[in-house]
C-alpha cells in the first residue's frame, strides 16, 4: 500500500515539474508559476466550471462566458472536452500583458467575433467594454475595495445609459474619424495601445482575477490600489447624505487620463454645497493646492470641467502646461487634450479694472474655453476654442448658471509613515518592479501604453517549441 502511495505522489511531483517548467518558459518566476499552478488546484488541466467557481461573483455571467470559451477553446484538446489547462490559463494573462500588439489583438478578436472578413461590429466591441466595465464594479464590491466602498457611498448612483456613455466615450477616443459600423484588426491595434480607459480596466481585471497583487504583498506592501481604476476619495463632510456630483463610470473615466502619479486619491478642496457661494472662498480654497480637477453641473444638468495641472496662482498671465485637459460628461463623454497653437491654459485673476476677474482655461480674454466669473452670477463656455482639441461647447448655452461646482486635488499615494498600505511612490514601484525581473508586476497601464514589453516573443511560441 505504501508502495503505491510513493508512486503516486512521486508521479505527480513529477507532473507538477513538468507543468511548473513549462510555465517557466512563458517568462514567468517560479514564484509566478506556483502561484498559476495551484490557482488551478494543482492540476495540470481542470472542468470548465473550476473556472466558473474560482471566479464566481467577480465577473458579470456575459464576461464569464466570453472568458470561459477563450479557455476551453485555447486548451490542448488531448485534455478532453471542457477542459481548461494550466497553460491556457497562465497564457490568457501573460499574453495580455507581456505579450505582443498581436497577441493582444488576437484575443479582443476571440472575445469580439471576429468574422470571417477579418471585421469586428463596433457594436461587438461596445458591448465588450460594457461588460469589463461591469465586471470591475462587480469584483470590486465583491472583494470589498475601499475605493468602490467610498464612491458607492458618496458618488452617484448610474444606470446603462452611463455605461453606454462610457463605452461611446473610450471608442471614439481611438476612432474618431471612423464612420462605420465595423473595424479591422489593423484598426484595433491603436486602440489597444492607446485607450487608457480601457487598458487600466483590464489590467486590473486581470490582476485580480488572478490575485497576483497577493505574490508582493510580503515584500512592498499592498499596491493594489495603485492599479484600481478609481482613485480613493478624502472628503471631510460631516452629512453622510452628501454626494458627489459625478459617479463611478465618470470617475474612472477622468481618472484614467490624469497624469499615474495624480490617479491615487482625490481630496475635496471646495465644494458650492458645504463651502457655499462665494469666489473669495473659492479662490483661496484652490489656489496652492496642486493640480486639481474642476467639476461642473450647469442649470441645463450638463456636467463638465477641466484638469489643471499646476497650481492655481492669481496674476494677470497665463498659465499651466501641456498636461491640463478640458471634459465633459454630460450629456457625452469626451476629453479635449491641449493643442500647440497657444499656451492659455489656465487663468485666475480679481479686483482688476482692465483685465477680466475670475477663473479660465483655454481660448483668450473674453472667448473661453471654459470661465467662471468672480460674480460666481454666471459662467461662460465659447463654441470654440483654439487651446483644447477636438473642442465643443461644453454648457448647455454659451452664458450658464452654475447649479453644483467641486474642486478635487488630484494627489499621489499616501505617505507610508501615515498609512502602511503601499510603496513610497508611483515610482519607486515601477523602479522596484524593474529591479526584480517580475514580467506578471510591471505597471499594466505604462506597459500598455508605451509598449514596454511588446517586443518580448508569445508565450505560445515557447510551449510549442517544447512540445
Amino acid at each position: 500500500m505504501g508502495g503505491e502511495e510513493s508512486k503516486f505522489c512521486a508521479s505527480k511531483n513529477n507532473t507538477s515539474k513538468k507543468c511548473i517548467t513549462k510555465l517557466l518558459k512563458l517568462g514567468l518566476r517560479e514564484e509566478e508559476a506556483n502561484h498559476m499552478y495551484k490557482l488551478l488546484g494543482e492540476q495540470r488541466f481542470v472542468p470548465n466550471n473550476h473556472i466558473e467557481k474560482l471566479w464566481h461573483n467577480l465577473l458579470t455571467p456575459t464576461m464569464m462566458e466570453i472568458y470561459n470559451d477563450y479557455l476551453v477553446t485555447h486548451t490542448d484538446p488531448k485534455c478532453g472536452e471542457n477542459t481548461i489547462d494550466v497553460f491556457a490559463f497562465s497564457l490568457f494573462v501573460c499574453n495580455f500583458i507581456k505579450g505582443t500588439s498581436e497577441d493582444r489583438v488576437n484575443m479582443y478578436s476571440s472575445f469580439l467575433g471576429k468574422t470571417e472578413d477579418d471585421v469586428i461590429p463596433i457594436s461587438n466591441l461596445q458591448q465588450y467594454v460594457i461588460q469589463l466595465m461591469k465586471s470591475v464594479i462587480s469584483l470590486m464590491a465583491a472583494k470589498k475595495v475601499e475605493q468602490h466602498g467610498q464612491w458607492s457611498s458618496r458618488g452617484h448612483n448610474f444606470d446603462d445609459s452611463d455605461l453606454e456613455r462610457w463605452a461611446s466615450a473610450t471608442i471614439m477616443n481611438a476612432y474618431n474619424s471612423i464612420d462605420t459600423k465595423t473595424i479591422s484588426s489593423d484598426q484595433l491595434m491603436p486602440w489597444l495601445t492607446l485607450n487608457t480607459d480601457v487598458i487600466l480596466l483590464q489590467c486590473y481585471l486581470f490582476y485580480s482575477l488572478y490575485e497576483l497583487d497577493k505574490l508582493e504583498n510580503n515584500k512592498n506592501g499592498d499596491h493594489k490600489s495603485i492599479h484600481c481604476p478609481l482613485p480613493f476619495l478624502e472628503v471631510n463632510v460631516q452629512k453622510d447624505d452628501w454626494q458627489v456630483i459625478i459617479n463611478i463610470p465618470a470617475a474612472t473615466f477622468i481618472n484614467s487620463h490624469l497624469p499615474t502619479e495624480n490617479r491615487y486619491k482625490w481630496r475635496l478642496v471646495y465644494s458650492t454645497d458645504i463651502n457655499g457661494e462665494s469666489f473669495t472662498t473659492f479662490r483661496s480654497l484652490i489656489c496652492n493646492a496642486g493640480p486639481t480637477i474642476l467639476v461642473i453641473k450647469d442649470k441645463d444638468n450638463h456636467i463638465f470641467g477641466g484638469y489643471a495641472s499646476t497650481d492655481w496662482h492669481v496674476g494677470p498671465k497665463f498659465f499651466g502646461d501641456e498636461r491640463c485637459f478640458l471634459f465633459s460628461l454630460l450629456p457625452v463623454m469626451k476629453i479635449y487634450p491641449t493643442l500647440p497653437h497657444n499656451d492659455h491654459f489656465l487663468y485666475l485673476n480679481v479686483n482688476q479694472k482692465s483685465l477680466p476677474n475670475g477663473l479660465g482655461m483655454g481660448g483668450q480674454l473674453g472667448y473661453w474655453g471654459l470661465w467662471i466669473d468672480a460674480s460666481f452670477e454666471f459662467g461662460l463656455c465659447s463654441p470654440s476654442c483654439s487651446t483644447y482639441a477636438g473642442y465643443q461647447m461644453l454648457s448647455g448655452s454659451p452664458e450658464f448658471r452654475i447649479a453644483g461646482l467641486e474642486v478635487w486635488a488630484a494627489e499621489g499615494p499616501y505617505n507610508p509613515d501615515e498609512n502602511n498600505s503601499t510603496v513610497d511612490s508611483v515610482g519607486d514601484y515601477l523602479k522596484k518592479d524593474k529591479e526584480s525581473g517580475s514580467i506578471l508586476h510591471k505597471d499594466p497601464t505604462a506597459r500598455a501604453i508605451m509598449d514596454m514589453l511588446g517586443k518580448t516573443g508569445s508565450g505560445r511560441d515557447f510551449l510549442e517549441a517544447d512540445g
